[in-house]
């Protein structure tokens, strides 16, 4: 997974790109991903302050989430969420599919 950060006004950079890493990397164990654009920020006069956002490429169409709050973590935890529901509405949705391919008639052509 390729992955680019952008944290802006936020102290402890370092740390804070370690757990956004960790945390994809988590997701990756879902479904591959081959590539990340993390966005976390602290809007000065913002109200929340915090913002996130994500674009991850991966097989099928691109999942998207943003969300904001008062500290990055809490923005952070809500992104996550918001991705990981958009993962399991479409593992259901393939799930359907696939159930419902297996259990129509064949038709088979006599001719």
């Amino acid at each position: 997974m390729k992955a680019n950060y952008k944290i802006r006004n936020i102290l402890g950079e370092s740390s804070v790109r370690n757990k956004l890493k960790s945390d994809l990397a988590e997701i990756d164990a879902l479904t591959p991903i081959s590539q990340a654009n993390v966005e976390l920020e602290r809007r000065l006069n913002g109200k929340p302050a915090y913002v996130a956002s994500v674009l991850l490429a991966i097989p099928g169409p691109d999942l998207r989430a943003t969300a904001c709050d008062h500290t990055w973590a809490a923005a952070w935890m809500k992104v996550q969420l918001q991705l990981r529901e958009q993962l399991l509405k479409r593992k259901t949705a393939q799930a359907r599919r696939l159930k419902y391919r297996l259990s129509s008639p064949v038709k088979m052509n006599h001719g």
